[in-house]
């Protein structure tokens, strides 16, 4: 469903410190909604809390207070191990760093998630190849990491995140090693897949390209939302 809340996020607050002398808000109070298909980045200066609130809404932390309803489930009502299917079947990662598996091929990378997943032979091979078709690096399903650019790397990345259709992709900095060129052709590349499959992208980004492409944009300060802009 085209408007359908992917994220529900309710009176989220992220506290860091023992005591009152020491206790740091790295978030606070922060309300949000995101609907599917949406392409949003989350901004602020370094410190305001982006990273936190990925990493909270992602479920690889935990908020000291507050709900996150993703994709309709309550995530602190999940186990260690529902969580950790439910990462894997819900959303996609891209890291600043690529994180691909240096002695696997683009394929195996690639192929990972789906092999987690109980994909056939044939399911992967088919998967794969339209993805690899549409991030444009058809002919590299041999190399291995070390062989590719770094802005084919990050193409790869990007494939192994969109392969499995996963409700979300969160991109943390995702071109902050590229450069501006590589950077743009990567980011138009991923509004393509957002509009082919209505994947929501949400990004954490210092990158003024980027916050010019994303059609919302929501900005932290001190942990807190100062503002929510789409347009």
């Amino acid at each position: 469903m085209d408007n359908e809340i992917i994220y529900d996020v309710r009176n989220l607050n992220k506290v860091f410190g023992a005591n009152e002398n020491t206790k740091v808000y790295a978030n606070r109070n922060i309300n949000l909604k995101v609907r599917r298909g949406e392409f949003m980045a989350i901004i602020g200066p370094s410190g305001s809390g982006k990273s936190t609130l990925l990493n909270i809404i992602s479920g690889l932390d935990t908020p000291t207070s507050g709900e996150i309803h993703l994709s309709g489930r309550l995530m602190s009502k999940l186990s260690g191990s529902e969580l950790a299917q439910f990462r894997r079947d819900h959303i996609g990662f891209i890291f600043q760093a690529y994180n691909l598996i240096p002695v696997l091929t683009v394929t195996e990378n690639i192929e990972y998630v789906l092999v987690l997943q109980g994909k056939t032979k044939p399911q992967r091979e088919a998967a794969v190849k339209e993805i690899l078709n549409l991030v444009g690096l058809s002919g590299f399903e041999h190399r291995l990491p070390a062989e590719l650019s770094g802005g084919q790397q990050q193409r790869v990345a990007v494939a192994r995140a969109v392969v499995t259709k996963p409700d979300i992709i969160l991109a943390d900095e995702p071109t902050a090693n590229l450069d501006s060129k590589t950077g743009e052709e990567l980011i138009d590349m991923m509004l393509e897949l957002n509009k082919k499959y209505k994947t929501t992208f949400i990004f954490s980004t210092h990158d003024q390209m980027i916050m010019r492409k994303a059609r919302r944009l929501v900005t932290l300060k001190d942990g807190a939302v100062l503002s929510d802009e789409t347009r």
